[in-house]
């Protein structure tokens, strides 16, 4: 997240996409929106400017110590094969950012949630700061904790060793110099452990009015429990990310994912608004309670699944057949996944694993849909090397179909 005399990149709650990717809100050179300042903001409209991918490359900022690429302000992008599948998709296709979970929501499980470790660096903040961050985190931790039910717990005794390689923690917070790349960045749930960083930078503890640290962090900690950026949707105008979320409330332009300047309304600090909480209670439960679960997994038959609490794709089978979601979810129901919901979930066929999971390379034609054969066609790297998660994403970018 930067000053608002720069930009404020981060991560999106797309309104509460469960999704996403995202993090912080953060500068990233080239990469971003600001409202009424077009003309300074050069690549903003990346997506229009038939930039070559040298071009890209050079406005893209790469973190010197994890070598992670930020995009779109605040989203981590973790190798050099997932940067150049964003650039294809994204710039030379028209979208700006990417984070997408594989079709599925990007949340915390169910056991997880009340329990998201953390520490923080005593060694990197030091004595002054780590004190300013311990509590302006407690603040921001107890905004979502009031809100839904997630709990994160202060792993103090790790603040000594909290770096990205101690497994005893969730994430770790540490102190960075990014050189004004953004006031501070963190991760999705569906992140690896490396990735599952909340890094503040040294600008942050700067004076930063109408915004604090702990509304810095508020914003962050909502990418950090799966919220996008609320600017991405169509209702904003401006600030377009992608498409790659799902709605858990109607818009919100003052949400606390929203950044000020692309149409945004909240003109103070960045604090939580009734529909933020909405959101958060939608994909966690209310506090001390559960989120709606699903009776059972939609690729196997059994009672009759709840559509809300179950999906979107449920939610179209249900609406092709009611009785999938009123009798019993039979085979038909299942086989409906891939005709009415679009989703390959259900769809293995004899390959090896799901199309929908990362894992060995997979065998061209191996689903009965002509998936795979698509997409090995456009990406041979996916039958001939290993089925990654671009393998993943290329469900939906190439084969039109999801993974929800």
């Amino acid at each position: 997240m930067a000053n608002s005399t720069t930009l404020f990149a981060g991560v999106k709650l797309g309104r509460f996409a469960g999704l996403a990717m995202g993090l912080s809100l953060a500068f990233v050179m080239g990469v971003g929106c600001v409202s009424g300042q077009t003309d300074d903001l050069g690549d903003e409209d990346v997506a229009s400017s038939n930039m070559t991918w040298e071009e890209f490359l050079s406005v893209i900022y790469q973190e010197p110590d994890t070598g992670i690429y930020i995009v779109n302000g605040d989203t981590p992008i973790e190798s050099r094969r997932e940067l150049e599948q964003f650039y294809l998709e994204y710039v030379v296709q028209g979208g700006l950012i990417v984070h997408r979970a594989n079709g599925v929501d990007a949340k915390w499980s169910s056991s997880q949630q009340t329990n998201i470790t953390y520490c923080v660096s005593s060694s990197s903040f030091g004595s002054s700061r780590y004190s300013t961050v311990v509590s302006a985190l407690n603040t921001a931790t107890g905004a979502w904790e009031g809100a839904a039910n997630v709990n994160f717990v202060h792993s103090s005794g790790q603040d000594g060793n909290c770096t990205k390689n101690n497994n005893n923690v969730v994430f770790n917070v540490r102190l960075v110099n990014s050189g004004g790349q953004y006031l501070a960045r963190a991760f999705f749930p569906n992140q690896a452990r490396s990735t599952r960083e909340l890094l503040v930078d040294v600008t942050a503890f700067n004076n930063i009015s109408p915004w604090t640290l702990a509304g810095v962090l508020r914003h962050e900690l909502g990418h950090a429990l799966g919220f996008r950026h609320e600017h991405t949707r169509p209702e904003a105008g401006t600030c377009f990310e992608d498409n790659s979320w799902r709605a858990l409330t109607t818009y919100d332009s003052a949400s606390v994912m929203h950044y000020p300047q692309c149409n945004g309304s909240q003109t103070g600090d960045l604090v939580l608004t009734q529909k933020d909480k909405d959101g958060a209670v939608a994909l966690y439960g209310a506090p001390g309670g559960s989120a709606p679960t699903c009776a059972h997994d939609k690729c196997v038959t059994g009672s009759a699944l709840n559509a809300s609490a179950c999906g979107t794709v449920v939610q179209a089978v249900c609406n092709s057949n009611a009785a999938c979601c009123s009798s019993a979810w039979d085979s038909s129901c299942v086989s409906a996944v891939y005709s009415a919901g679009n989703s390959v979930a259900c769809s293995t066929g004899t390959c090896a694993h799901s199309l929908c999971t990362t894992g060995a390379k997979l065998t061209s034609g191996c689903d009965a849909n002509g998936v795979v054969a698509a997409i090995c066609a456009a990406d041979a790297y996916c039958c001939t090397t290993g089925w990654d998660s671009i393998c993943v994403g290329e469900v939906a970018s190439i084969a039109g179909k999801n993974c929800n």
